[in-house]
């Protein structure tokens, strides 16, 4: 009787066990890129041995999977770095991303099986009822050479992993149109009286993200100038002297900022940029004459929408470095202009973000 109750617990226990781990979430796992063939044979077998562990059914067809897991080698400082990604295949999406730095594949033994259950923490079994075993204990070691080859530190991220959906922010090229009002207000040089009025703007841009903080971007904006100008008086010539009246000196102006922007990504849906610049005047017309140029700044602040691109919200303060002449030489002014406009934009061309965003501490 006794014999008979222990071998309908084993049994029992085995039934448990097997509805723990069922092989009903599939996962792919595709060859490492770079690297020598060592290290992408090490890393490939450790992986495929750390998802098994995991309770996750290896598959050898991509299309068929729920998961996969891709990776890549590449030299970094004084060692390389292993970056490997976790996709849903079904949703065509990337879900976690970590990277492993290391100088010799052994001082990966104790790290890399952390960093695979960390992130399969992200892919949920179909059906199961215990989640991955735990990983076993991440500690550092000091390696020394016979030869006094000095301390090897392997380097991992030992935060929770994240979704990296920061690639709108980090293009290598951006183009985007606005339109908006802008307020002009008008200095007359001499006793006359000051002008200023409310006219529109419309402007393209092209930015290039040289540093993960930094753009360099030219625009071309068009806009408006209405000098209107009440009880203007005459220039004085001999003893003949006219009575002042209503004017309105018109000019359309096309100007070519060229802006420095600071780039601030406060969370994954915002972006600032202040900036401040120079920019080129353009004018159409013979009635006035406009200075060659001025400068500029202001602030952008950006909200994601869509894949790439982003809506962008402008305000900036612009002053000419000089006065605009008229042609009948009643008045000269200088153009004060504020700016509020709205646009889109849109980044092309992924750069490389900088691995601080993923980097545990150096031990």
């Amino acid at each position: 009787m006794k014999k008979l109750m222990c071998l309908t617990i084993l049994l029992s226990s085995a039934i448990l066990a097997y509805s723990q781990n069922r092989a009903d979430t599939t996962l792919y796992i595709e060859p490492i890129s770079g690297g020598s063939a060592s290290d992408r044979s090490f890393f490939d077998e450790n992986l495929k041995m750390e998802v098994n562990a995991a309770g996750y059914a290896l598959i050898d067809d991509l299309l068929d999977a729920i998961y996969s897991i891709s990776g890549a080698i590449a030299p970094e400082d004084d060692g390389y770095v292993l970056s490997i990604t976790l996709s849903n295949v079904e949703e065509s999406r990337e879900m976690v991303t970590q990277e492993l730095f290391y100088v010799k594949v052994e001082e990966s033994y104790e790290i890399l099986p952390f960093l695979v259950w960390q992130m399969l923490a992200n892919a949920p079994f179909l059906v199961t009822e215990a989640p991955p075993p735990p990983p076993p204990r991440a500690y550092n070691t000091d390696t020394e050479s016979s030869n006094n080859s000095g301390r090897m530190a392997p380097i991992v991220n030992l935060v929770n992993a994240v979704p990296d959906d920061d690639s709108w922010k980090n293009k290598w090229i951006y183009l985007g149109a606005k339109f908006g009002v802008s307020p002009r207000f008008y200095t007359s040089s001499g006793e006359d009286v000051n002008a200023e009025t409310i006219t529109f703007e419309v402007g393209v841009d092209m930015g290039i993200q040289v540093l993960d903080f930094l753009v360099v971007q030219l625009e071309a904006d068009f806009g408006m100038d209405n000098a209107d100008y009440q009880k203007l008086k005459y220039p004085t010539i001999g003893e003949v002297t006219k009575d002042p009246d209503d004017i309105t000196y018109k000019t359309s102006i096309l100007s070519f900022p060229l802006l420095i922007k600071g780039v601030l990504k406060p969370g994954r849906s915002f972006l600032v940029e202040p900036y401040g610049g120079a920019y080129l005047n353009l004018p159409f017309g013979t009635e006035t004459a406009s200075p060659v140029g001025g400068w500029l700044a202001g602030i952008d602040f950006g909200v994601k929408v869509g894949g790439n691109g982003y809506i962008f919200f402008d305000f900036r303060y612009a002053n000419d470095l000089g006065n605009t002449k008229v042609k009948d030489k009643r008045v000269e002014y200088n153009r004060n202009i504020v700016s509020v406009t709205a646009g889109y934009r849109v980044g092309f061309l992924n750069r490389k973000q900088s691995a601080s965003r993923f980097r545990g501490a150096r031990y």
